[in-house]
C-alpha cells in the first residue's frame, strides 16, 4: 500500500509544474501509468469483467479509495483524449472529400450518411462537452480537460492538434443536425 502510494504521488507530480500538454506529453504518462492502473484494479477489485478485462474504474461499484477513485478518474479522462486523437487523420481525410462533394447534394447525403456513427457517436460528443461556444473553439489556444476533484493541477490539451475533429464535427453537426440534407 505505501508503495502504491508513492507511486500515485509520483504520477500526479508529472502535472506540478506547468498546465498546458501536448497530446504526446499525455501518452507517455498514460503509457507510464498502466501498469499503476491496471494493478491498482487487479489488487483491489480482483475480478474479470465480462470480457475478460480488468474493470474500468466506471464499472467498480464500491470503489471506497477515493484517492484511487480520483486517480482512475484521471487516468480515464486522459485516455479518453489519447483514444480520441487518433481521429485526427481520419477527420482530416473526411474533411477533404467533404469538400470535394459539398456543392453535390446526393453525394453529400451519401457522405453524411456513411458518417454517421462517427459522427453523432465517435466524436461530437466531445465538442459539446469540451466547448461552449462554437464560434470560437478553433481561436482557444487550449482547453482544460482535469476532471474533479483536481483543484490543485491543470491540465489543459492545445487546441490545434484536434482542429481537424472540431473543424469536422463543426460541418457535420451543422448538416446533421440543422441543414439535415439527408433525411430530404
Amino acid at each position: 500500500m505505501q508503495n502504491e502510494n508513492s507511486d500515485l504521488i509520483k504520477s500526479l507530480n508529472f502535472f506540478k509544474d506547468k498546465s498546458i500538454y501536448n497530446i504526446q506529453e499525455l501518452t507517455t504518462w498514460i503509457s507510464q501509468n498502466k501498469g499503476l492502473f491496471e494493478e491498482f484494479n487487479k489488487k483491489k477489485f480482483n475480478k474479470i469483467n465480462r470480457n475478460g478485462d480488468l474493470p474500468t474504474c466506471s464499472e467498480i461499484k464500491n470503489f471506497t479509495n477515493d484517492y484511487y477513485n480520483d486517480f482512475c478518474k484521471l487516468y480515464n479522462s486522459i485516455s479518453y483524449f489519447t483514444d480520441l486523437i487518433k481521429f485526427a487523420s481520419i477527420t482530416e481525410s473526411e474533411l477533404n472529400l467533404y469538400e470535394n462533394i459539398k456543392e453535390k447534394e446526393s453525394e453529400l447525403k451519401k457522405w453524411i450518411i456513411r458518417k454517421e456513427k462517427l459522427g453523432t457517436k465517435d466524436l461530437c460528443i466531445f465538442t459539446w462537452d469540451y466547448f461552449d461556444d462554437d464560434e470560437k473553439i478553433l481561436e482557444q489556444k487550449y482547453f482544460n480537460i482535469t476532471p474533479l476533484p483536481y483543484e490543485n493541477i491543470a491540465i489543459n490539451l492545445l487546441t490545434h492538434e484536434f482542429k481537424s475533429i472540431i473543424h469536422f464535427c463543426k460541418i457535420f453537426t451543422e448538416l446533421y443536425y440543422v441543414r439535415k440534407p439527408h433525411l430530404h
